[in-house]
């Protein structure tokens, strides 16, 4: 810094120095001054300055000059060159500087094209915490270059396609299969899944998507449901100590013909200190057809209504308070479900010492790859009940087996 402010001189020219590589930008006189200053004061901090390694980029017109006042330096003398990972220099010398770097980009994307036939979401998770910042980055500093990026582009829609960007990590649960992920995407953006049965194995139905996250034959769907249940129990499990698996909200009353009421998590502590709140889960079909004229919103908000209509007034009874947990296979959370989601990750940004907005990112992608796992359990998941062999080790059953 001391040696930066020696050197300052705002009306003869402009400094843009990083860590310690130093740049001007001035007239041919004016710079030579600068870069004498340099080369005097700059051993003094340390600063050793080589001419040898020193890039001069001039207009094409200008060139001879430069030559005349710099050439006995040694000083390379260019029309344009890479500064800070852009470029400055002359329009042509820029848009072959960018095309280099695209066609390179756009080998890097044909190799992860390569990789994402067996592990997608691992290739799609470098191209987009890896290429696709360098190129973002070329963008934002390189003016009208987007003409150069089209053969990039070119490439990312015919090998590559490009969905949500989580980097796949077992230990957190944010790993999917290569089927799984697939079929989220198609799912996303309402593409046909591949290789899906002529029939339900649960109901012999003639199978589509629709029906396999619908079909209540097998326990595919309650699978789905459990799944989100134990994801929900987990998570709210960091943040409080008081967390029990299917509550029972009220008990049967045989006399008066009135069914046990039974909710999927309790947990003590949410709303109000030492407070029971019962949490009951709910997945819904949004694309189904008794909602497609419907609002997403509406539909789980009207949920939401339901389900409160059917546990609010029992929870009440006991102190109690209900939450309901609505979410669509896609994994579109309700307004209670949201604000749920904000209230326990400040909870746990507390315990974890980290900001709220990095845990409630964490909790989201918890509760997603929740919801993406148990609905392509309804689409691939069997419904056949396989038979285990019987295992005799030493034989003591063989008396009671049949002749």
């Amino acid at each position: 810094m001391p040696l930066i402010k020696h050197l300052t001189d705002q009306g003869k020219w402009i400094q843009n120095w990083y860590a310690n590589d130093s740049a001007c930008t001035a007239k041919f006189s004016n710079l030579k001054v600068w870069f004498q200053k340099l080369c005097e004061l700059g051993p003094d901090y340390g600063y050793h300055p080589e001419p040898k390694k020193m890039v001069l980029v001039v207009r094409a017109t200008e060139e001879v000059e430069a030559k005349a006042l710099f050439g006995d330096l040694g000083v390379k003398i260019v029309r344009g060159h890479r500064l800070l990972g852009g470029f400055i220099g002359e329009e042509e010398d820029m848009h072959a500087f960018v095309l280099e770097k695209v066609k390179t980009w756009t080998s890097g994307v044909g190799v992860l094209a390569e990789a994402a036939e067996l592990y997608p979401q691992a290739a799609f998770a470098a191209l987009s915490k890896s290429l696709q910042f360098q190129w973002s980055y070329m963008q934002r500093v390189v003016p009208n270059c987007e003409s150069c990026f089209e053969i990039l582009c070119n490439a990312l829609n015919d090998i590559f396609c490009i969905p949500g960007n989580l980097i796949p990590m077992a230990y957190h649960h944010f790993d999917l299969s290569a089927t799984e992920f697939r079929d989220s995407l198609a799912l996303r953006y309402h593409r046909p899944l591949l290789r899906l049965p002529a029939l339900c194995d649960g109901c012999g139905s003639q199978f589509s998507t629709g029906h396999g996250l619908d079909c209540r034959k097998g326990g595919l769907v309650i699978q789905r449901h459990n799944e989100i249940r134990d994801a929900l129990g987990d998570l709210a499990s960091i943040a409080y100590k008081e967390v029990v698996r299917e509550p029972v909200v009220r008990e049967p009353n045989d006399r008066e013909m009135v069914p046990a009421l039974v909710a999927d998590r309790s947990v003590c502590g949410v709303w109000q200190p030492q407070a029971t709140t019962f949490f009951d889960v709910r997945v819904v079909d949004s694309d189904a057809n008794s909602y497609l004229h419907r609002d997403v919103g509406a539909v789980l908000s009207s949920i939401e209504h339901t389900k409160k209509q059917k546990y609010s007034q029992a929870a009440e009874t006991i102190n109690a308070s209900f939450t309901p947990f609505v979410v669509t296979a896609d994994g579109a959370l309700s307004l209670e479900a949201k604000t749920f989601i904000r209230h326990l990750a400040e909870k746990i940004a507390v315990i974890w010492h980290k900001s709220n907005s990095e845990v409630l990112g964490y909790v989201r992608a918890r509760m997603l790859f929740a919801v993406l796992r148990a609905t392509n359990l309804c689409i691939r998941g069997s419904t056949v009940k396989w038979r285990r062999r019987m295992e005799i080790e030493d034989g003591a059953g063989l008396p009671y087996l049949p002749e």
